[in-house]
């Protein structure tokens, strides 16, 4: 994509989310997520170390924010990315692919995708 087009789904996300009303509570509800108070900190982290180990408990919101954070930040500068997260079982890689593009008022597969591999 080129930075006109990046620009344009930001623009485009961030007018949704404040204008719908179902993204805007999304919205809300995800900035009370304890991972939320770490956004600044994770993009920072991952702008300067080539790996960034996450912790956090169940349900903090590492998992379905940390690439969201990640996007957000890429997109707001006006640049392309690729976020790539692994799950061991197909049925975590749907749903986790189903739940980011929901929270984004997306569908599957337009910016928000899976791909599952068997490995045996």
């Amino acid at each position: 994509m080129s930075k006109e087009e990046i620009m344009k789904k930001w623009e485009s996300y961030t007018n949704r989310v404040k204008s719908v009303a179902n993204l805007k509570k999304i919205s809300e509800e995800r900035s009370k997520l304890p991972i939320a108070s770490f956004q600044d900190v994770i993009t920072s982290k991952v702008k300067s170390h080539q790996v960034v180990i996450i912790t956090g408990e169940t349900g903090c919101g590492k998992t379905t924010q940390v690439p969201q954070f990640l996007l957000d930040y890429m997109w707001g500068k006006g640049e392309a990315c690729k976020i790539v997260c692994t799950h061991p079982r197909q049925i975590s890689t749907m749903s986790v692919a189903e739940r980011i593009s929901y929270e984004r008022g997306e569908n599957v597969g337009s910016d928000i995708g899976y791909k599952v591999f068997f490995c045996r």
